[in-house]
């Protein structure tokens, strides 16, 4: 009786068990049907097809059961694509150990629940949409979640707020990403008591505030990452003494507003292989301790106030690969000896553009190998450019511009297969462009403006034309014919052959550059007639033809009914040999600053059309022949800041009004016309009745300066109803700034744009962590 009662027993506590586990499994599968159902895009149809009443949930894809008691213990429905929101019904899945729900698109707010779930060790919802602030108790003494999560991830979404202060209370957490979020406040020292931590990110939020020094006594840290906050103070200066973070990888703190000296015990971080302080305050000299260390993969100091020479033993780190030490105050020579003896067999990048070194480029350089970028422009290096570079088979791009280099470009460069960029402008160099650059079959920039190169322009850069997107050869001696050998497939967006004295006629076979965005060939000697081939330039932003020998009227395809030059900003044909007027249609196309000046210009009156053009911010007319009275319909161009129709014929009242801009323009507007009269000039008509208007000086522009050329202010553009005159930077570029294609291609700032976009791609990578 008693083994009777003891197997019935037995049986019964096994089905009570049994009826449990598969209510809890139940309970499991409701919860996940509750989200399935809050899911309103599953683009694979992965949860559609497969999350279904009549199968089991350990079956589903991304389910984990346990072996045991077969309760949900892991979730994993990342890169899915799903879209949707997240149910507070998820909390009760209360075996789960892991919940990852990355790389979707989930929005709203991160249910409550969740962080009450006892067993989770990790939680993951990098790259969704999310938003809200997190519970400021998530982590505090009766908090579930504490207990055992390791690994809490909610980098790349849209959480906002504080990091609560009682994360630190999450004691076993190994790795915490926070990182791209706009989280504010200040960092809680609380991170400093997790004992544990291997990897902190926190880049890309909105906090402030110093780095609690706690956080730099965490011993099993190995990457940390403050990277584009607003974090300020200085760093500890014992940030590496005692073997205090002696496992330390990776360091980033670029972008913030930190300041004061780089602690000089950075050097006894001995595993450091990336160091980025990019960006900051930091100032006095750079640590002589960084060349102690050996693993050292990448160095970003960029953008600080660093002085001094950089320690010749950081150039003996033999694992270095990315050396950047550009915009700082950096000076000395570069030591001799920089690549030889295999000193830095993998070094791939070396930016110290932007600084006061000088002496020579030492001709070693060409011993590196591995290197790939090479840019050392804004300093003061002077003699050659070591024809050793030639060697480099892997180099791609050469930015030496803006130093006190002479002497011709070294032939060898010609050897440089993979080279994209070349860019040699403002130096002293002489020479022709050697045949040898005909080789580089990869080249897409290449600026030598603003040197002293000479001879004619080879006709193999037409042919490059296919992969060439800008060629700038402003400033310099050449001579002879422009290369007639565009091709079809043209890719050329910026021509800049200003300041030469090129001669012949303007070749037609630029019409197959399709792209071209600016044409710069002033100051030269052609002579041609205007190219109305180029109108039809689809995205042709600048032409700029002044002070050449072109002549003619300029005719138009009586056929055609297109808009020509229909994204033309800046038009300059000033100071050649046109004669009759600019067809109508350009002026009822062109919404820019007009000047006219000094072309061989017949008479004619202003046509009273010029009213029309509403965006109008300057009219230059001076020094023409033009003829009859002021058209009263000038008044109504409302932004008209400068006005000069000085040295012609004209004659009548200066038209009136009491609005607009007429009433600010003084004397200097009308002069040099004798038959004027009316305000502002003492001159008073026959028949005065005019109301007085006190004259006002308009006000000065501080972007009135020139720009390679270009004057924000006025450039000459040509239109006629008999004389011919000419546009400048468009109203686009007055009202809404200076557009970054502009700023790129006539400041010569490129490379510097360039750089400012890779240096924020290596803050944070934009790693999804």
């Amino acid at each position: 009786m008693g083994t009777f009662n003891y197997q019935f027993s037995a049986v019964a506590l096994l089905l009570l068990i049994i009826a449990e586990s598969s209510s809890n499994i139940n309970h499991d599968k409701s919860s996940l049907l509750t989200l399935k159902s809050h899911i309103t895009s599953d683009p694979y149809n992965l949860l559609t097809n497969n999350w279904t009443i009549e199968t089991s949930v350990c079956s589903w894809i991304g389910v984990t059961c346990h072996y045991g008691n077969n309760r949900v213990i892991k979730l994993d429905i990342s890169h899915m694509g799903l879209q949707g929101t997240i149910p507070p019904e998820i909390g009760n899945l209360s075996s789960l150990v892991s919940l990852n729900m990355s790389e979707n698109l989930f929005h709203g707010l991160l249910p409550t629940s969740i962080f009450n779930m006892s067993s989770l060790q990790v939680l993951s919802f990098k790259n969704n949409s999310l938003s809200g602030s997190l519970p400021k108790d998530m982590c505090s003494g009766h908090s579930n979640l504490s207990r055992w999560l390791r690994v809490f991830r909610l980098s790349y979404n849209k959480f906002d707020g504080e990091i609560p202060s009682s994360l630190g209370q999450c004691s076993h957490l190994e790795y915490i990403s926070l990182a791209h979020n706009n989280f504010v406040g200040n960092m809680p020292g609380g991170i400093g008591n997790l004992s544990s931590l291997v990897t902190l990110f926190m880049y890309e939020n909105l906090l402030h505030g110093p780095v609690p020094t706690s956080i730099f006594n965490i011993s099993s840290l190995q990457v940390v990452s403050f990277s584009n906050n607003s974090l300020s103070g200085n760093l500890p200066l014992d940030l590496c003494s005692h073997n205090t973070l002696p496992k330390l990888r990776k360091l980033y703190l670029a972008y913030n507003k930190f300041d004061g000296e780089t602690p000089s015990s950075l050097g006894q971080c001995s595993q450091l292989e990336l160091i980025d302080l990019s960006g900051n305050g930091f100032l006095g000299n750079v640590p002589d301790g960084i060349g102690n260390l050996s693993s050292l993969v990448n160095l970003y100091m960029s953008d600080n106030f660093l002085h001094g020479p950089i320690p010749t033993s950081i150039f003996n780190i033999s694992s270095l690969q990315i050396v950047t030490f550009w915009n700082n105050s950096l000076s000395g020579n570069l030591p001799v000896d920089l690549c030889s003896h295999n000193t830095l067999p993998k070094l791939k990048r070396l930016y110290l553009t932007f600084n006061n070194f000088d002496g020579e480029i030492p001709s070693s350089l060409g011993q590196c190998s591995q290197l790939e970028w090479i840019s050392i422009s804004d300093n003061g290096f002077v003699g050659n450019v070591p024809s050793e570079i030639g060697n480099l088979s892997s180099l791609m791009r050469i930015f030496m511009y803006n130093n006190l280099l002479h002497g011709p470009i070294p032939s060898t460069i010609g050897n440089l297969s993979e080279l994209s960029y070349l860019d040699l402008h403002s130096n002293k160099l002489r020479g022709e462009i050697p045949p040898s650059l005909c080789n580089l079959r990869s080249l897409k920039y290449l600026h030598l403006s603003h040197n002293s190169l000479e001879g004619s322009i080879p006709h193999c850069l037409g042919n490059f034309s296919r992969f060439l997107l800008l060629l700038h050869l402003k400033e310099n001696l050449f001579h002879g014919l422009i290369p007639t050998t565009f091709t079809e497939g043209c890719l050329l967006k910026s021509f800049n052959l200003n300041g030469n004295k090129l001669e012949g006629a303007l070749p037609k076979s630029l019409v197959h550059c399709r792209n071209l965005q600016v044409l710069d060939v002033g100051n030269n000697e052609i002579e041609d007639t205007f190219p109305i081939w180029m109108e039809n330039l689809p995205f042709l932003r600048v032409l700029v033809l002044r002070s050449n020998r072109f002549n003619g009227t300029i005719l138009l395809d009586s056929n055609t009914t297109t808009v020509p030059f229909p994204s033309l900003q800046v038009f300059d044909i000033s100071h050649n040999e046109f004669t009759d007027s600019l067809p109508a249609r350009y002026l009822e196309n062109f919404v820019s600053m007009i000047n006219v000046k000094e072309n061989k210009a017949e008479q004619g009156n202003i046509p009273s059309s010029l009213g029309n053009m509403s965006v109008l911010e300057s009219l230059d007319l001076s020094s023409n022949q033009l003829v009859g009275e002021i058209p009263l319909q000038l008044t109504k161009l409302t932004f008209l800041s400068k006005l000069n129709l000085s040295f012609n014929n004209l004659d009548g009242q200066i038209p009136q009004s009491s609005t607009g801009q007429f009433p600010t323009f003084d004397n200097t507007s009308y002069m040099g016309n004798s038959a004027l009269c009316g305000l502002p000039l003492t001159k008073k008509c026959k028949q005065d009745n005019a109301p007085s208007f006190v004259p006002v000086l308009p006000h000065g522009d501080d972007d009135s300066g020139f720009i390679d050329g270009f004057s924000w202010r006025s450039v000459a553009l040509g239109y006629g109803s008999g004389f011919i005159f000419g546009t400048t930077i468009g109203y686009f570029i007055f009202r809404y700034e200076r557009p970054k294609w502009f700023v790129g291609l006539f400041f010569n700032v490129q490379d510097k744009i360039n750089y400012r976009s890779m240096k924020r791609t290596n803050v944070a990578r934009r790693r999804r962590t």
